[in-house]
């Protein structure tokens, strides 16, 4: 009998030590709970998309109006568990009006792929400082996604982004492409409960920089041909020195003529170039107006000499290095501002959108 005691106590019962570790493991799977794994992060379980621009066509430069008309592509890849993509969330920050065609949809392996071809009107305020060697920066600024709890990690798709070549328009020829992510915060949540209301929102925007430049000698012919004229007719007019009335009041004539075609050619070069910034064509109005004034000074200055009996010797040295004096000024002045024209600072009428923080790469949507 004590030997059918003991085999039962050694069989059926477990040590108080198993009991002890048994019971703390059980507390500590309780109290810790499973083991984190690596989409437990609300961060990462985020949809992801990239998104793209390729612009097709540039037309409608208006500078008086402020505007440029585009037609490009707008296109989404996104993972295979979002329905989502560029057409849904369409929406343009400096956009004047836009007409979206058929969304095409796909299922690739690569993700869910749509594209949405867009005409639409932009705003650009044209700076025309530097015309005919004017760089313009035009900019698509484009929403990609609400700044929502659920929303996308948003990302540019700068190596498959491009626009086509040999684009240009009125002698502008383009120069450069870049599509770089961005956001912009507002106290707008659409009506979004999930946010704060009192509490700033930020979207994504995805933006399409095109650089085109302008480098056209030959439109300077018509808008400054009548300039050229009365330029040349005031040195002409140096030459004439004799002391004979007819040929004085011939010079007179000659020097009024000058002035007076280059201030109303100055007049009809602004008004064809449509804006209200001073321009190098301004400019070169202004120097060869100066240079047609100075003719005129000169040769008033000449007539009273001969009246007062100065020497032939006498008002031939003073128009020789009055014409020497003014025509080095006006071909250095000339110079300058051709000079300063090509290589100017660019356009400085561009919006400013804030860079993802952490550099390029992708924004992170926040609530």
């Amino acid at each position: 009998m004590r030997n059918k005691r003991g085999k039962r106590g050694t069989a059926g019962g477990t040590p108080p030590a198993v009991r002890l570790l048994t019971l703390c493991a059980v507390a500590a799977v309780l109290l810790l709970g499973p083991a984190p794994t690596a989409h437990s992060s609300p961060s990462d379980a985020r949809r992801s998309c990239s998104y793209g621009v390729y612009v097709h066509g540039l037309r409608d430069f208006d500078v008086e109006r402020g505007t440029f008309a585009v037609d490009f592509t707008l296109w989404s890849l996104c993972d295979r568990s979002s329905r989502t993509g560029a057409a849904e969330h369409f929406w343009t920050v400096n956009g004047v009006s836009t007409r979206l065609g058929p969304v095409r949809v796909s299922d690739t392996p690569a993700g869910h792929y749509r594209a949405v071809r867009v005409k639409g009107v932009f705003r650009k305020s044209w700076s025309m400082a530097d015309y005919p060697f004017d760089r313009q920066v035009l900019q698509l600024v484009i929403g990609v996604g609400y700044a929502t709890t659920s929303d996308v990690r948003a990302s540019a798709a700068t190596a498959d982004s491009g626009i086509a070549p040999g684009l240009g328009i009125d002698g502008l020829r383009v120069r450069g492409f870049r599509v770089t992510p961005g956001y912009l915060t507002t106290a707008y949540a659409g009506g979004d409960p999930t946010y704060d209301p009192r509490a700033p929102v930020r979207w994504n925007t995805l933006t399409a920089t095109v650089v085109l430049a302008r480098q056209d000698w030959t439109s300077l012919v018509p808008l400054q041909a009548p300039l050229w004229a009365g330029v040349i007719a005031s040195a002409v007019n140096y030459l004439f020195t004799l002391r004979i009335t007819s040929v004085l009041l011939g010079r007179l004539g000659l020097a009024g003529a000058a002035v007076l075609t280059i201030v109303f050619n100055s007049q009809q070069a602004h008004e064809q170039l449509s804006t209200t910034e001073l321009t190098s064509v301004d400019l070169l109005m202004i120097a060869g107006l100066v240079y047609a004034c100075a003719s005129a000074a000169v040769t008033a200055l000449t007539w009273r000499l001969i009246t007062k009996g100065a020497t032939d010797d006498a008002v031939r040295r003073l128009n020789r290095w009055c014409f020497l004096l003014t025509t080095t000024s006006y071909l250095g002045a000339t110079a300058v501002i051709l000079w300063l024209a090509q290589h100017g600072g660019g356009d400085p009428h561009t919006l400013p959108i804030t860079p993802c923080p952490g550099g390029a790469g992708a924004c992170m949507t926040w609530p």
